[in-house]
Formats: C-alpha cells, structure tokens, sequence
C-alpha cells in the first residue's frame, strides 16, 4: 500500500528520519543534520576567507546557501513531524476505505503525476551535483596539488590537499551534498503527493454533491437517506478542510524559507552566469551556472504551481455548491449548503509565512524581485 502512494525512495527516506507511520526513532534525521551543519561549517570558513573578493563570494554562496537550505527545511520537516505523520495515515485511509472503481481511477491518476514529477525533481537535483563533482575531477586530474578543487567551495587546512586525505574530504563532501539534494527531493516530493491528493479529496467531495443534489430533486419523502447524505458530504468537506490546514501547516515556514534563499540563490548564480559569459570562458563552469540556474527556478515553479493549484482545486468546490441545485432542496438542506458555499468561497493557498500566497503571478514578483537585485549586485561591483 505505502508504494501507491509515494516512491520508494522518498518512503524509506521518510523511514529513516522517523516521520512514517509506525517508525519513531530519530536517528537518521541527526545525523543526516550532523553531517549538513560539518559540512556547512568548512564552507563558511572559506566564505569568510574570500568575503572581500565578490566573484570568489559570489561561487561559495551559490552551494552553501542551497545546503543551508536544505538544513533548515529538513529541520522544520522534522519539526511538524506529527502533521506529516496525520496527512500520511489520511492518504493510507483514503485508498484503504474510497476503493471504488470510479474513485481509485483518480487516485491512481494523481499519485502517477506525483510521482512523475517525484522523478523529475530527483533527477534535477542530483544532476547538479554530479556536475559539482566532474568540475572536481576534472581539476583532480591536472596532477597539481595546490590546483585541486574541492567538490563544494570550502576552507580545510592546508594539509587536506594531500593523498589520501583530500580524497577523504571529497567523499564526506559528496555525500553531504547527496544528502543536501535529496532533502530537498523529500520536502518536494512530499508536496507534490499533498496537494495532488488534495484534488482527489475534491473529486471525492464532488461526487458527495452531486448524489445530494440529485437525492434532494428526486423529491424523496425518505429522511434517512437524506440525512445520511448530507452528514456524508458535510464530513467530507470539514475532511477537506483538515487535511489542506495539516498541509498549510507543514509548509508555512518550509516555503517561506525556499522563496527567500532561492530568491538570492537566482541572484547569486545569475551574477556568476553572466560574468563566466562575459570573461568568455566556455569551460564545465558555465555549464553547471546554467544548470543550477534552470532548477533553482524549476523548483521555486513547483512551490508556486502547487499553491495555484490548491487554489483552483478548493474553487471548483464553491462552483460545484453554487451550481447544484441547492434552491430546491428542503430548508435544513439550505442552510447546511449555504453554510458550505460561504466556507468553500475564500480560495484556499499555500502561505510563504504570511508572506501572500504561492501562485504564478507570486513566481512573477519573485523573479522581478530576483533580476531587481542582479542588477544592483552587477552596478555596483
């Protein structure tokens, strides 16, 4: 059951920090943290060390943001460990008790996407440290000790650069940056798995609306059947509404903190982009600037794309109310509606830290925000 929903890899990562169903041992998630925050420490040494001179600035910021990043968002996933929790077991119960033909279609359809796009952003993010690690090799293989790269912009002591330490250093630096890219893989691709079952809960209120409204014209004297429906349709609407909150909640400081370093991430590794262009150099750097640039928009697009979508998904249930025939139903039947459609008109979103709301039109503003602060950082250099 727990493969239909998410991929595997995001399951056991899941598994591992202790935020599944069933598994509490927090073990992973400490050292997954430990590791992150050593390797964090070595880049801000060199960050410090090259603070006066911009381009060198500008090329350690690029990674030791997106690992700080990834630290801060595997924290604050951590942190609502419990909601994660709830809105899993509420999926798992979905596809255990809504098994009819019709409904399983949906269901099936919605976690193909999530996964689909689970798959996409797995690739992105790890294609981008390959690069970080063939752009090592590469200055490995020169055969000069004082030329080789270390695979993040770090400070280690001089020593660090000899066999076979260096070879060390560049193994825990991989794997931190292994790590740092599938945090993000786990806190995206769990978004996408959110929201996407968020539309089956509204296909699935749907349904719910149409058979009141066609029980309700069919002027039927039974007031059992009646009732039955409509508890059934007003528990599945107050189910909605807690499974979107759990949502917003696990997401409230994660996007805000991704919106705000990604913002400066688009900034810094478009600044280093440009300059590469414009020294003429055509080596692997120029290749990885633009990769890291292409999906660190990608990835703020999904979070935007994701609060329109949960947007548009919770409107579609103030026009299937509004639309129903609710005007010919029995007065108890009124009011219950009425109380619905004016719960159902404010458009639910994913909120950054109160911070607007996620959508294409937020994508916009940040990209504006983003090139505004590029070319301040580029006049004033």
């Amino acid at each position: 059951m727990s493969d239909k929903i998410v991929m595997r890899h995001v399951r056991v990562a899941l598994q591992v920090i202790g935020l599944w169903p069933g598994y509490t041992s927090s073990v992973g998630f400490v050292i997954a943290i430990t590791w992150l925050l050593t390797c964090l420490t070595f880049q801000l040494w060199h960050a410090a060390v090259v603070f006066s001179k911009l381009d060198a600035l500008m090329g350690n910021l690029g990674a030791t943001m997106a690992v700080a990043t990834a630290t801060l968002k595997l924290i604050a996933f951590h942190v609502k460990g419990r909601n994660v929790k709830i809105v899993i077991k509420e999926i798992l119960n979905d596809w255990a008790y809504e098994n009819r033909s019709s409904n399983c279609e949906v269901m099936v359809q919605n976690t193909k996407r999530a996964k689909y796009l689970t798959k996409w952003i797995t690739g992105a993010y790890n294609a981008t440290v390959i690069t970080y690690l063939v752009n090592a090799i590469i200055a490995y293989c020169s055969g000069i000790t004082e030329q080789r790269l270390y695979v993040l912009p770090s400070k280690f002591p001089s020593f660090c650069k000899q066999s076979p330490v260096f070879e060390i250093v560049c193994f825990f630096q991989f794997s931190a940056a292994l790590i740092s890219t599938n945090v993000q893989v786990l806190v995206e691709g769990m978004l996408t798995v959110l929201v996407l079952h968020a539309g089956t809960k509204v296909f699935l209120l749907q349904k719910e609306i149409q058979k009141l409204s066609v029980i309700c014209q069919s002027k039927t004297n039974n007031k059992e059947v009646i009732s039955k429906s409509t508890i059934a349709l007003i528990n599945k609407h107050l189910n909605f509404i807690k499974f979107v909150k759990e949502v917003k909640d696990i997401y409230y400081f994660i996007s805000f903190v991704h919106v705000f370093t990604f913002t400066f991430l688009h900034v810094i590794v478009g600044y280093m982009f440009i300059d590469t262009l414009e020294r003429g150099d055509r080596s692997i750097k120029l290749f990885l600037y633009g990769l890291f640039t292409t999906r660190a928009l990608a990835s703020t697009t999904i979070y935007c794309i994701a609060g329109e979508y949960l947007m548009n998904q919770s409107m579609r249930i103030f026009d299937e109310l509004y639309n129903s025939a609710w005007y010919e139903f029995d007065v108890p039947n009124i009011k219950a509606i009425t109380f619905m459609i004016m719960k159902a008109r404010n458009a639910t979103s994913l909120t950054p830290a109160s911070f607007g709301q996620l959508s294409l039109f937020y994508l916009t503003s940040v990209i504006r925000t983003s090139f505004s602060i590029l070319s301040l950082t580029r006049a004033t250099r």
